[in-house]
């Protein structure tokens, strides 16, 4: 059987090992929620342009699908014999045609919106990564002062066993 100085030292070079251990684990764990956080953020900045871009293509047909229906108007009206361009025709077509424009700022404008959206979530997903890393680092240095607090503690364990050994 081994003497009991021997025994706190075991203890407490076990004891060190699991802190570290323990340390090393929590840190790659913050670091592997990084990781995650920032393809997170990769993976909404490209959803943001394509919600964008997907706006722009909108926006596009529907300015072409209001150019079909003055054009369309137009042709109807001159079939029957009424002048395109006085009077209620013409109003007609300005109507047609500021109601198509409101139409395509409407997709637009909800595509920034979706693109907006997108854009926070991937700030958000930034900030996580951010801190998760900070995190890691936190873990690190605290297990330095566990294994430096604990090491202490069983050396001042491991003196007071050796001054009772001594005594007469």
């Amino acid at each position: 059987m081994c003497p009991p100085p021997v025994l706190l030292l075991a203890a407490t070079a076990v004891s060190a090992m699991g802190t570290v251990v323990s340390g090393i684990g929590q840190a790659q764990s913050q670091r592997f929620a990084a990781k995650v956080a920032d393809r997170n953020a990769a993976l909404d900045r490209r959803a943001a342009q394509d919600a964008l871009e997907r706006g722009r293509i909108e926006e596009q047909r529907q300015y072409r699908k209001n150019a079909q229906v003055m054009g369309a108007q137009r042709a109807a009206m001159a079939a029957n014999g009424i002048e395109v361009d006085f009077g209620s025709a013409a109003d007609l077509q300005r109507d047609t045609k500021e109601v198509g424009w409101q139409d395509a700022q409407t997709i637009r404008e909800n595509a920034m919106r979706e693109g907006r959206g997108f854009e926070i979530n991937a700030w958000n997903s930034e900030a996580q990564a951010s801190a998760s890393r900070s995190a890691a680092n936190a873990a690190m240095v605290g297990t330095v002062f566990d294994v430096g607090s604990t090491v202490l503690s069983g050396a001042q364990k491991y003196r007071k066993a050796q001054a009772q050994k001594w005594k007469p």
